[in-house]
C-alpha cells in the first residue's frame, strides 16, 4: 500500500508539468485552431533559460522560482514573434500546411538551441530547499514532488482565471467562436492571436523551467514533451483545458504506477493509452468545451 500511495505522488508530480505544456498547446489550437508542433521547442527553451540562469548550480529556492519565471516571460515573447512571423499568415483551416509550418519551426528551433547552448546534455540540481523528502507515515515524499504538484495546479487556476475572469479570457473566448464576428464586434483578433501565443509560450516555458531539475537538458527534450503533449490533448479531447488536466493526471498516474510495479513498461503507457482511446473514442474522454456565447457588452467591457 505504501508503495503505491509513493506511485501515485510521483505520478502526480510528473503529471504538472506535462498539464502545463500540453494546457498551453490545447490553449493555442482551441482560439486559433493551430495545431503547434513547435511547442516542445517552447519547453526546451524555458528548461534551457532556467538552466542558464542558475548557471547548473546549486541555487536558492527564490533563485530558483526567479528563474522559472524568467524561462515564462523569454518563451513567451519567442512565442509571440512565432505567431507574427509564421502563424498569422496562415489559413487555420488549412490544419496540414499549419502542422508542417510548425514542424518546420521546431526544427528552427532545436538548431538554434544548439547553436546557443551546444550539444552536449546539461544538468540543472534542485534547489536545497527542494532536495530531500519527508517520511509521513511510512509514505516516503519528494520535497520536489509536492512542489511540482502545488506550482502546477496554482498555474493552471491563473489559467482558468485569465479565460473566465478576464476582459482578455472573454475575447479570446469570442475569437474562438467566430472570428470574423469578433472583429465586427470591436475585437482585436490579431492582438488576441498574438496574447494567446505568448500565454501559451509562457506555460510552456515555466514547465520547462520547473521540469529542468528532472530532465537531462538537451537535443531530444522536445520530441519528448511534444509528443506527450499531443497523446494529453488527444486523449482530453481538442481544445479542452478541463480535459487536458484530467489526461494529464491520467498518464502520470498511469506512469507512476508502470514505473514503480513494471519498470519495463515505463514511458509505453501515454502511447497505448493513446492509442486505446483513438480506437474507442475519437474525440477523447472529455468533450471539447463550446465557446459560451459572449454578449456585446460583455466583450466591450
Amino acid at each position: 500500500m505504501v508503495e503505491f500511495l509513493n506511485a501515485i505522488v510521483s505520478g502526480l508530480a510528473l503529471a504538472m508539468p506535462l498539464f502545463l505544456a500540453a494546457s498551453g498547446l490545447t490553449l493555442i489550437y482551441g482560439v486559433m485552431r493551430v495545431i503547434n508542433f513547435a511547442h516542445g521547442g517552447f519547453f526546451m527553451v524555458g528548461a534551457y533559460v532556467a538552466t542558464s540562469a542558475l548557471h547548473g548550480q546549486v541555487q536558492s529556492f527564490w533563485a530558483f522560482l526567479g528563474a522559472v519565471v524568467v524561462a515564462g516571460i523569454a518563451v513567451a515573447v519567442i512565442a509571440a514573434i512565432c505567431e507574427e512571423v509564421v502563424f498569422r499568415w496562415l489559413d487555420p483551416s488549412e490544419h496540414m500546411l499549419s502542422l508542417l509550418a510548425s514542424y518546420a519551426l521546431s526544427l528552427i528551433i532545436a538548431g538554434g538551441a544548439v547553436q546557443i547552448w551546444g550539444a552536449a546534455a546539461k544538468t540543472q540540481p534542485q534547489p536545497r530547499l527542494l532536495s530531500g523528502s519527508w517520511n509521513v507515515a511510512g509514505i516516503v515524499i519528494a520535497r520536489n514532488d509536492v512542489f511540482m504538484i502545488a506550482m502546477g495546479l496554482l498555474l493552471g487556476l491563473a489559467l482558468w482565471a485569465l479565460l473566465n475572469r478576464t476582459s482578455f479570457g472573454k475575447q479570446a473566448t469570442a475569437v474562438a467562436g467566430d472570428p470574423v464576428m469578433a472583429e465586427a464586434l470591436g475585437i482585436r483578433v490579431r492582438w488576441v492571436a498574438i496574447g494567446v501565443f505568448a500565454a501559451g509560450g509562457l506555460l510552456a516555458g515555466m514547465a520547462g523551467g520547473l521540469a529542468s531539475p528532472q530532465y537531462s537538458i538537451g537535443p531530444g527534450l522536445d520530441q519528448l514533451f511534444v509528443l506527450q503533449s499531443f497523446a494529453v490533448i488527444i486523449i482530453g479531447g481538442l481544445g479542452s483545458i478541463g480535459g487536458a488536466f484530467g489526461a494529464s493526471l491520467l498518464l502520470g498516474l498511469l506512469d507512476g504506477i508502470l514505473a514503480t510495479y513494471a519498470p519495463s513498461l515505463s514511458g509505453y503507457g501515454f502511447y497505448v493509452a493513446m492509442a486505446a482511446v483513438l480506437m474507442l473514442r475519437p474525440q477523447g474522454l472529455a468533450i471539447a468545451l463550446r465557446p459560451r456565447r459572449v454578449r456585446v457588452q460583455e466583450v466591450s467591457a
